[in-house]
């Protein structure tokens, strides 16, 4: 999707309601870098008052891997750093990696999310697929590449989202994973695509965050379904890699009949 998309992403709301746990598990975490007096007081108010906490240690123990990804987003504009004179995010979250040996970097914003309000909602379950796929039946699927970083933070609400790499301070423009509201944003983004998919075509979709299946036992039915997708997404702004795209029917061999 474009990346020229601004959203306000985030309602501030205090701490008030925060689940017990997580507001433990968020003192905890403050208590290793400011004075334990001083913890409850960060708590309290609407907004997140400034707080400054250092890196995870896996970034560290990934830190070939963390300064590169780094590097490429900041010089796709995923984030932004802070020159010598600019001032310092208001809260600079810790930068770990997770799902080694792939590796992807994750900003823990356990702070933040506890002045978030709390919106739950529900992904589209597998299931849903059982009801229009079937045994040998040809599939079409896509996935959203980076799909987060496409999605721009509204300008106000970045300084929430700070980083430190070295003695560098940088803040995210984009959704960033470890933050509670991005997965509801982009879900529903995500869901209003699927929703034009299913309004202008015949044929099932489903969608499951950055990834999107739809299928039919009729080779030809799920071409011209696959063909349809590829220019609505298009239109939404989406760009495809065909050197990793098959825009061709193929069967897998089941191994079980050997067909």
């Amino acid at each position: 999707m474009a990346k020229s998309l601004v959203m306000a992403v985030t309602m501030f709301v205090g701490t008030a309601d925060a689940d017990p746990k997580k507001r433990e598990q968020v003192k905890t975490m403050l208590a290793r870098t400011v004075n334990p007096q001083e913890v409850d007081a960060m708590l309290e108010g609407q907004v997140p008052p400034a707080n400054r906490v250092r890196e995870s240690p896996t970034f560290y123990n990934n830190a070939p891997f963390a300064v590169g990804e780094v590097v490429k987003m900041v010089e796709n504009g995923t984030l932004h750093v802070y020159r010598p004179g600019e001032g310092k995010p208001k809260v600079v979250n810790p930068l770990g990696v997770l799902n080694v040996p792939k590796g992807r970097l994750v900003d823990n914003a356990r702070y933040v999310n506890l002045f978030s309000k709390r919106q739950p909602f529900k992904y589209e379950t597998p299931r849903k697929v059982l009801n229009f796929l079937r045994e040998k039946a040809y599939i079409a699927s896509w996935d959203f590449k980076a799909g987060y970083y496409r999605i721009l933070i509204n300008p106000p609400f970045r300084k929430y989202f700070g980083i430190k790499v070295g003695a560098v301070y940088l803040h995210y423009n984009a959704l960033c994973f470890g933050w509670s509201e991005a997965c509801l944003l982009y879900t529903l983004l995500t869901q209003e695509a699927a929703k034009e998919l299913r309004l202008r075509a015949t044929f099932p979709v489903s969608c499951y965050l950055d990834d999107g299946i739809t299928g039919s036992a009729d080779f030809w039915r799920c071409l011209r379904a696959m063909n349809f997708i590829i220019k609505v997404l298009t239109l939404l702004g989406a760009v495809f890699s065909l050197l990793k795209w098959h825009l061709y029917g193929r069967r897998k061999r089941d191994p079980r009949s050997g067909s």
